[in-house]
Parts: C-alpha cells; structure tokens; sequence
C-alpha cells in the first residue's frame, strides 16, 4: 500500500481544562459527558455536510 502522505495531521474536537487533559492515556481515563456529546456532534455535521 502507498503512503497517502507524508504528512498526517490528527485531531480531536475536544474541549479540556489543563487539569482534565492530564487525564487522557492516565489512570482512570475518561472525559466528561459533554465533551463527548459535543465530539459526536461535530462529527455527525463533519458527515452530513461531506456527504453531499
């Protein structure tokens, strides 16, 4: 398989505190509810609109 890129960039739609990026690959990883919910929002509009 060719490489697409040699460049990559990856994100995440998260909004963190300082304090609660502390906790991402740690013990008791988790994020709050609504950052969740506001991930899975911007994804389900990402789709919509690429979709056509």
């Amino acid at each position: 398989m060719e490489p697409v890129s040699e460049d990559v960039y990856r994100f995440m739609p998260m909004h963190f505190s300082l304090k609660e990026s502390a906790m991402i690959h740690g013990t008791n990883e988790h994020m709050a509810i609504d950052s969740f919910k506001r991930m899975i929002d911007f994804y389900a509009r990402l789709i919509a609109t690429s979709a056509g």
